[in-house]
């Protein structure tokens, strides 16, 4: 009998167990329906996170691009100081009469709604025409550095496939241009146009048929280092960057964007509001080859209201003592900025506020913003999101984490890009819909950042959650850099991170393996064969060749045990004392 009853509890567990597989089974395969509509978070604070501290509205102009903005400035105010670089200096009609006959020849040439032109040109002033032209006309301008490496430069023309080159002579000799794209050179404007009348291209018997002009149609491309390493253009519409631009302009005071210091690559989305951020509101746009031009040579006679950089370059700007005294307010995006780099600003220059903004350039290069005026308390955060912007902290299931609690940062809102170019599975998996807005079809971005709220509703940075890093306001995939070192002869393995040995002292540097048949790799090998294949900015400090890669006991990389690398040793290069005062006066600058 107890035997009998012992089997038929036994039976009894069995069957239980398997009712609960079957629920498991269940609960798996509705995963993300039954979470979606578990709501562990009191409606109230639910409420808060995701409307309250989320209220952006910003009424923006109907059926405008980015170039309209321009062109209503330009009649508003024609004789104003539009543009100065050097010694040259245009007016907003010279500009708007200039750029309108550069669109006029761009579509002779084909140029249409959405086409892409390529640009590559030194930062002189027919850059600027060229791609207030390219949008005239309708086109998607891509920038091409003339520093970049030839094999990046022949990727992003393969990769764009653009209708049209605009280059001035070092572009020209940069870039290897395909037989069959158009060519026009940017430094022989006048002959180029002639022929061209500079009127504006507003019902343009040109325009094909049916063809108007869409908020929604491409204006720019930005490419971004890619973790399989290839870089990922990603297309920005105009409606995007016009969101961006008004809520400047509704931001910040008229004096303080009166001068704006134009010191940004095209190919860095700070550009977009260094460019066009003042030449929508009458400003005037001070166009250098960088922002150490300004400690190279100071701008005495020329007032510049507004710097926008990065937190590496201003904090040279600053120990150098070149900081304009007119400037008002300091910018600073692209990397985490410190209290004290704040302090340093407000101590050694006159500037009024410093704002620290954040954005990725999938969602038009600010998404947040922080303004700390001279004389509060200094602190740490990103603030909260600019206008007609919605940002999310989530968990894994896509759920609002409290308040305090360290969640992965979604971006929603007018900012959220088109996708990327020629990568429709990249674009599902980091565009998704947004399922808290009323707005059909809204979209949200994934950033892959790491945050939590403050009490008072500000949002604290907490880094990133992959391996991407940012350094000197560059955005950096560091699989893009191992992919690259693993091409190299004798490279078995490949490892990169981002290391801070010595605090504030932040560099790339990159760990090698080489094949057990094959002599080592050599340091200044690998430092040239990357030098002819990614920017300079991605190039590593070091190349550390090992014998062997530290393993966690699981098998994989143990990043923490890989060594501190030879501080003498910097890129393969014998160290060179400086030479003459300004060389000296540069060292200690960047000693400091």
């Amino acid at each position: 009998m107890e035997y009998a009853t012992a089997l038929y509890e036994q039976a009894t567990i069995e069957r239980h167990v398997e009712y609960l597989r079957c629920i498991a089974r269940a609960m798996v395969a509705n995963e993300q329906q039954a979470i979606d509509r578990l709501e562990i978070l009191p409606e109230a604070e639910r409420h808060k996170l995701l409307v309250l501290w989320n209220v952006t509205a910003l009424p923006l102009p109907a059926g405008c691009g980015i170039h309209h903005l321009f062109e209503q400035q330009a009649q508003r105010t024609p004789g104003a100081t539009a543009l100065v670089c050097g010694q040259q200096r245009l007016s907003y009609a010279e500009l708007d009469l200039q750029s309108n006959r550069l669109a006029r020849a761009l579509r002779s040439q084909g140029v249409r709604r959405e086409a892409r032109v390529a640009v590559c040109a030194q930062r002189q002033p027919y850059l600027i025409v060229a791609i207030l032209a390219v949008l005239k006309a309708g086109g998607a301008y891509v920038s091409l550095d003339p520093k970049y490496p030839a094999d990046r430069l022949s990727y992003l023309l393969q990769d764009t496939e653009p209708v049209m080159l605009l280059a001035d002579a070092l572009g020209m000799q940069a870039v290897q241009c395909p037989v069959h794209v158009k060519q026009g050179r940017l430094d022989r404007l006048e002959s180029w146009c002639e022929g061209f009348g500079g009127e504006p291209l507003l019902d343009d018997p040109a325009l094909p048929e049916g063809e108007h002009f869409s908020p929604r149609q491409a204006a720019y491309l930005i490419y971004t280092s890619g973790s399989t390493g290839r870089p990922k253009g990603v297309v920005i519409e105009h409606v995007n960057a016009v969101n961006l631009i008004c809520w400047a302009l509704q931001a910040f005071d008229p004096d303080e964007i009166e001068h704006t210091l134009f010191s940004t690559s095209l190919n860095f989305d700070l550009s977009v509001y260094e460019c066009f951020v003042p030449l929508a509101h009458g400003g005037t746009v001070h166009l250098v080859p960088d922002a150490l031009e300004l400690a190279r040579q100071p701008r005495a006679g020329q007032p510049i209201t507004l710097i926008n950089s990065v937190p590496s370059a201003i904090s040279a700007l600053v120990d150098a003592r070149a900081v304009p005294g007119n400037t008002q307010v300091i910018n600073l995006a692209g990397e985490p900025l410190k209290a004290a780099l704040i302090k340093r600003i407000f101590e050694r220059t006159m500037a009024q506020a410093v704002c620290n903004l954040y954005g990725p350039s999938e969602t038009t290069t600010y998404s947040t913003w922080m303004r700390l005026p001279r004389g509060q308390e200094v602190v740490e955060h990103i603030g909260r999101p600019i206008a007609n912007t919605q940002i999310y902290l989530l968990d894994e299931y896509k759920q609002p984490v409290p308040q305090g609690v360290v969640g992965e940062l979604y971006i929603g809102g007018m900012g959220v890009a088109r996708g990327y170019l020629n990568r429709p599975e990249l674009t599902a998996e980091r565009f998704l819909a947004d399922p808290f807005s009323t707005q059909p079809r809204a979209r949200m971005y994934k950033t892959g950042d790491l945050a939590r709220y403050r009490g008072d509703g500000n949002i604290e940075f907490l880094g990133r959650n992959d391996f991407q890093v940012k350094l000197r306001g560059y955005r950096i995939e560091l699989g893009e850099v191992e992919a690259r070192l693993l091409e190299q002869p004798g490279v078995r393995e490949a490892v990169a991170l981002l290391r801070e040995d010595v605090p504030g002292d932040r560099r790339l540097v990159a760990y090698v393996l080489g094949h057990a048949a094959q002599a080592a790799p050599q340091e200044a090998t690998l430092v040239q064969a990357l030098q002819r294949v990614v920017p300079e900015y991605m190039v590593p400090a070091h190349v550390v060749v090992l014998p062997e890669l530290p393993l966690t006991p699981n098998g994989k990389v143990d990043r923490k045990a890989l060594p501190e690398p030879d501080a003498q040793a910097h890129a393969g290069k014998a160290f060179e004392a400086p030479v003459g005062e300004i060389e000296e006066a540069l060292a200690s600058i960047w000693g400091e």
